[in-house]
């Protein structure tokens, strides 16, 4: 719980925009798309990519973190990697080549990124903690403890929400984040598109929740995709332009238009997912017969290379 309740401290510090900075960076895709790869590999990738010397340093430097995190939970030597003492001094010569006020920030943020998808737990606690509006707490207590159906009914009978705080939206949305999920019946589907209605009539009320709300509505995006249904993709399309997205977004993104038949947008979308991180086997959808793109000459040769091509046939 220690880096959750430190996530949480950033959100009350207003500092949610610094996390979905990193989030949304194009070094947290290429460290997503490195991580299994080894320091000498990555460094290839780097050096192809022309990344700068700090940005190349925190790419390899969070890679032989999770190395050493591995040694240390698994007691393994790592024959790629060496071992950690091998790897404690390359991760001290590389910070020389960050820098220092931007690089450890970068760093430490990076680390609270990961907690977004699996913190709801202690966004709700957290909320539940400063809350002293008894509004609040009845609210928070209604939307932890109901079905989903009903959750949405409360958020649409809610006329004013002046009660509301940024951390009370977040762990609002934290909750509904668990609920937004492909639905597999024609009685999830209806109820998917009645909670879209009620996030819709939430954002109208409050600030956008730049945490929950970007994972929510990134969610969304692929949810979309998958199943291919027009109605569901113009609930969605409003959404897009309050996120900025990250790698992940930006594949589901491609996806979305390819399915929607936007083609100046699919082909945006392959590029930007390309310069942040993504690799070839992001796009696997793309390569399944139905896909009407298959014989698009420039859209195929759009589809990133696989992160081994940059250091096997490219260095």
């Amino acid at each position: 719980m220690e880096h959750e309740e430190e996530l949480v401290q950033v959100i009350l510090d207003g500092n949610a925009q610094s996390v979905l900075d990193v989030y949304t960076s194009k070094l947290y895709g290429w460290i997503k798309s490195c991580n299994r790869l080894s320091s000498s590999a990555i460094a290839d990738v780097v050096r192809t990519l022309d990344f700068n010397k700090s940005d190349a340093a925190i790419i390899i430097c969070r890679t032989l973190k999770r190395a050493l995190r591995d040694i240390d939970e698994h007691g393994e030597y790592s024959e790629e990697y060496g071992n950690a003492d091998k790897i404690k001094g390359q991760i001290d010569a590389l910070k020389k080549d960050i820098q220092l006020q931007q690089g450890y920030k970068w760093d430490y943020l990076y680390e609270l990124t990961s907690i977004l998808k699996n913190g709801h737990v202690c966004f709700a606690s957290a909320a539940k903690e400063t809350m002293t509006d008894p509004l609040q707490v009845e609210f928070m207590t209604n939307i932890e403890k109901t079905t989903s159906a009903e959750r949405t009914d409360i958020i649409m009978n809610i006329k004013d929400f002046s009660f509301m705080s940024p951390l009370l939206d977040e762990a609002v949305l934290s909750v509904l984040s668990r609920y937004i999920r492909e639905p597999s019946s024609d009685e999830d589907r209806i109820e998917l598109k009645k909670q879209v209605r009620a996030l819709d009539y939430y954002l109208q009320k409050r600030p956008f929740p730049l945490c929950f709300g970007t994972l929510i509505i990134g969610n969304l995006i692929e949810i979309a995709a998958r199943l291919g249904d027009q109605e569901f993709a113009d609930q969605v399309s409003p959404f897009i332009n309050k996120i900025t997205p990250n790698v992940v977004i930006y594949v589901s993104l491609s996806r979305f238009y390819s399915v929607f038949n936007n083609r100046n947008k699919l082909i945006k979308s392959i590029k930007l997912a390309a310069q942040h991180g993504a690799e070839k086997s992001d796009f696997n959808w793309f390569r399944t017969e139905d896909n009407p793109w298959q014989k698009d000459e420039e859209v195929q040769g759009l589809i990133p290379l696989s992160i081994d091509d940059y250091y096997l046939y490219k260095c």
